[in-house]
């Protein structure tokens, strides 16, 4: 069997969600991370340097929710809120993924607290990847599609199912999506380099389209440090660290985002761990300098036990006006 998280790559429509979720991905994922299964749905030259390459069934089930004084206090867990499914395979050289999801969003934030857009999104992920000694190259294709029931009042747990599974959608114009990416892996002894962008070739208007431009305002650039499960006698290490350091959009100045995440592996059995991870992103990062406003922390602990894991945490940002966006996962894998 096969120990397997990740935290969901997530469907939404609108910038301001796709922001605020890359700000809030998991400590325990890293471009530059390639020994574990979970680590190949970011970057997907990880698939080829998994320590495990057996055949795998899977399926996930993840929520997060954004907690906020601005939005309403009739229905808390619906500000924002993200419910995601993924079920799929993952062979030693490729993974297809299907994920299908349900967010709500506030029609007017502060305004009327029970309107809500809610959108139904289902993406495929299909990515392939090869591997030579010390270094490994992947691609990805994604693509997928939303619908939406706009401006439905929400007044209780009942009305959100209702509008999330026993409702018809309506098409959402312009949420089409379609990338193909690519990203690559270096290695040696307990040091990796990872680099991956996910927008070589994009939908834009309707038309495939390719810019050097945003595909390097798109590339991920991360440096990582990951211990080892065994001593060289073949023993159990009792705690196994990683940690990386990542930057995205790099310029002159800064970066778009910059992120730096740290955990640690507590292995009480071969198939049973607990793990605390860490980690600080900054969007607008401006290079040896920090600005706690434009920062988020993330606090998250992951329990695997043979094919189970379960993730739990909060990330949150550091400002006058915070916010907290509290996440749970749920896999199995086999």
């Amino acid at each position: 069997m096969v120990l397997l998280l990740s935290l969901l790559s997530l469907s939404a429509a609108g910038e301001d969600i796709r922001e605020l979720i890359s700000l809030s991905s998991s400590p325990f994922s890293s471009p530059g991370y390639y020994s574990l299964s979970r680590d190949a749905f970011l970057n997907p030259a990880a698939l080829a340097l998994r320590d495990s390459r057996t055949t795998m069934l899977y399926g996930g089930v993840y929520f997060s929710n954004l907690l906020e004084d601005s939005y309403s206090d009739k229905t808390p867990y619906l500000n924002n809120a993200l419910l995601e499914t993924r079920l799929g395979f993952m062979t030693k050289n490729l993974l297809l993924a299907v994920n299908f999801g349900s967010s709500f969003m506030p029609v007017t934030p502060g305004g009327d607290d029970s309107l809500y857009n809610v959108y139904s999104n289902i993406d495929i992920d299909l990515s392939a990847a090869y591997s030579i000694p010390h270094f490994a190259f992947g691609f990805s294709l994604k693509g997928g599609n939303s619908m939406v029931r706009p401006s439905k009042r929400i007044g209780g747990l009942s009305d959100a199912i209702a509008n999330a599974w026993l409702s018809p959608f309506e098409s959402a114009y312009g949420t089409e999506r379609f990338s193909f990416g690519g990203g690559v892996i270096a290695y040696l002894d307990y040091f990796s380099f990872g680099m991956m962008s996910d927008d070589l070739l994009y939908l834009d208007d309707g038309k495939l389209s390719s810019s050097l431009t945003r595909a390097w305002e798109g590339t991920t650039l991360s440096f990582a440090f990951s211990g080892r499960r065994f001593t060289d006698s073949g023993m159990l290490r009792t705690v196994v660290p990683r940690a990386s350091l990542s930057m995205m959009g790099i310029d002159k100045e800064g970066a778009s985002l910059a992120s730096i995440k740290a955990e640690a592996r507590m292995q009480l059995l071969p198939q049973l761990s607990l793990s605390v991870g860490a980690g600080y992103s900054e969007s607008g990062y401006k290079y040896f300098s920090l600005d706690m406003d434009r920062g988020r922390c993330a606090l998250f602990f992951l329990l695997s036990a043979d094919a189970l894991s379960l993730e739990v945490g909060v990330d949150f940002h550091i400002s006058s006006r915070p916010d907290y966006r509290p996440t749970i996962a749920l896999s199995y894998s086999k």
